[in-house]
């Protein structure tokens, strides 16, 4: 008896039950899989995967010795963008070189940019497109670069360029 009491009191049926149990899981589970997502985004990331092109300059090359002097090169990486992460975290290059980024986005609108150096900035491309970049590593040092898109710098899409 008291039990129906509280149960008419309550206003709660299995209807209303279910559909409050129903919101907590997907709730839950949306909550599961962002945090998951977040977490797992750039564990792929940890190896650089640094595809330079290096092309030797034999003009540089000293006949009496036949030792090599450090001729500046054109190193060429290959740089893919999607949520909030670069494929590449650290790039390095030495003082002179020529660096040539191909820039794609596998997911979302991103760039990639150095504000140290100038042409270090590609254009802003969609899902599937490309774009290049192309510049002179001119100063030593350890530069940022990043994805000026809204506040994807401010959530991570961060990069090291190091310039020996």
């Amino acid at each position: 008896m008291k039990t129906e009491y509280f149960r008419e009191r309550a206003g709660l049926g299995a209807p209303s039950v279910i559909i409050v149990v129903a919101l907590i899981l997907v709730l839950a589970g949306t909550l599961y899989y962002a945090i998951s997502n977040y977490y797992t985004q750039g564990e792929s990331d940890l190896a650089p995967k640094q595809n330079a092109t290096m092309k030797p300059d034999t003009s540089s090359l000293v006949e009496s010795g036949n030792t090599a002097t450090d001729a500046p090169e054109t190193k060429t990486f290959t740089i893919t963008g999607k949520s909030f992460s670069f494929s590449q975290k650290e790039m390095r290059v030495k003082k002179g070189d020529t660096v040539k980024i191909n820039f794609t986005s596998t997911e979302g609108f991103h760039d990639w940019v150095v504000d140290e150096f100038p042409g270090a900035k590609t254009g802003r491309v969609q899902t599937g497109q490309s774009t290049t970049a192309e510049f002179v590593a001119s100063e030593t040092g350890i530069f940022e670069y990043y994805c000026s898109v809204g506040s994807h710098r401010q959530a991570g899409m961060t990069g090291k360029l190091i310039v020996e």
